[in-house]
């Protein structure tokens, strides 16, 4: 009897091994713990001199003029978020009035639309707008924001969207963008504004990275394989880019997009699957080396840090990676990111960037926070010049 118990032990404990191994086949990642990460996110960049780029930025006649538009009043606080579904409870909305924040930067899935059609698009943003919270929040705040999938209209959603039209008129008229913005006058919603004067003007600048995005193929786990050649942003929208980081005297620079950038190692939707784009992204940042750079980001459902070397600029580059205003995963589990500073934070959450213009250098404080208004995981830099 001894022995068919210690054989069904046996069996039981193999089953259970290969089980987990099946499963992180599937998830994409090492299972590690979040402690992988060294401490610090020390993470030195892979080459990015190796990119041959399309363009000469000795050419003067490539870039775009900048368009940023002015927005009055100076910036102490700013505040974001993403995955915010309109028909669940937001129970975030009263820390985030607690902060007080200048402006409000929406980083994508503002609502879950998923559908091409206007009416099914526009009765969910409306419903949005109706939130008290939310109301609140525009009287206090200038909103901003850039869209990622479910708000694009598609999961997943990629340049061959076909109801991508309607989203965009649909979009910015959730945003309240007026009809004669740029934006209105070209393909996609990237926009551009400065908040503040002098040393202490703050550059915002929104990608797009739905409308020009080529579409990546996944393997039979589901898992994108990145492509070498695929693009994130388009070439109008780089060189649009390219003239708002090289025509730009702000203190401090925030580069939104709704897709993460820094992080590469899971399987979800990431710059990582357009490794050109984002070794591009790193190369221009490294050539304008804007004042105060700071990369923010929202889809992953969960909020973390990351950090990286770029060579020749004056501090490390920051994504802070906010994601999760009315859910998360379920089951959340570990996730490799050596680019992590601090620890994955899987609760309901909201980024603050905190500026501190009196202190010499400037310094920046970002916050993960919570409910209750609760500080989740934080961390801070000086503004080198």
């Amino acid at each position: 009897m001894r022995y068919y118990i210690f054989i069904l032990v046996i069996l039981a404990l193999t089953f259970n091994a290969c089980n987990k191994k099946n499963q992180d086949a599937t998830s994409g990642d090492t299972p590690v713990s979040d402690e992988f990460t060294p401490k610090g996110g020390d993470a030195n960049l892979e080459d990015i001199n190796d990119l041959d780029l399309p363009v000469s930025y000795d050419d003067m006649s490539y870039f775009s003029e900048a368009s940023e538009l002015a927005i009055e009043g100076d910036v102490d606080v700013l505040a974001f978020g993403s995955c915010n579904k309109h028909d669940l409870p937001q129970p975030l909305w009263g820390p985030i009035l607690a902060t007080k924040p200048d402006a409000w930067i929406w980083l994508g899935d503002a609502v879950y639309g998923d559908s091409p059609e206007r009416d099914v698009l526009k009765a969910k943003f409306d419903a949005q707008n109706e939130n008290i919270g939310y109301q609140k929040l525009k009287k206090m705040s200038h909103v901003l924001g850039t869209w990622d999938d479910h708000d694009y209209g598609k999961n997943d959603g990629t340049k061959l969207f076909e109801g991508k039209e309607v989203a965009k008129d649909v979009f910015l008229e959730f945003l309240e963008v007026p009809d004669n913005h740029p934006t209105r006058k070209r393909d996609g919603i990237y926009q551009a504004y400065t908040m503040g004067d002098g040393e202490k003007k703050v550059k915002i600048i929104l990608l797009d990275t739905r409308t020009f995005r080529d579409k990546v193929s996944r393997d039979d786990q589901k898992v994108y394989i990145p492509d070498p050649e695929a693009d994130i942003l388009g070439e109008a929208q780089w060189k649009w880019l390219a003239g708002e980081l090289k025509n730009n005297d702000a203190a401090i620079t925030i580069i939104a997009n709704g897709t993460q950038v820094i992080s590469r190692f899971h399987r979800f939707e990431k710059w990582g699957n357009y490794p050109k784009s984002r070794k591009r992204l790193f190369k221009m940042i490294k050539t304008f080396c804007p004042s105060g750079a700071i990369l923010i980001s929202g889809d992953r459902h969960h909020a973390e840090f990351s950090r990286v070397n770029i060579p020749e600029t004056k501090h490390p580059l920051y994504e802070f990676t906010s994601s999760g205003m009315t859910h998360t995963r379920k089951f959340p589990r570990p996730e490799v990111n050596k680019f992590r500073v601090g620890k994955k934070v899987d609760k309901l959450n909201f980024g603050v960037i905190r500026i501190n213009w009196n202190a010499n250098p400037v310094k920046v404080t970002m916050e993960i926070k919570g409910e209750g208004n609760k500080v989740l995981e934080s961390c801070e830099f000086d503004v080198v010049k």
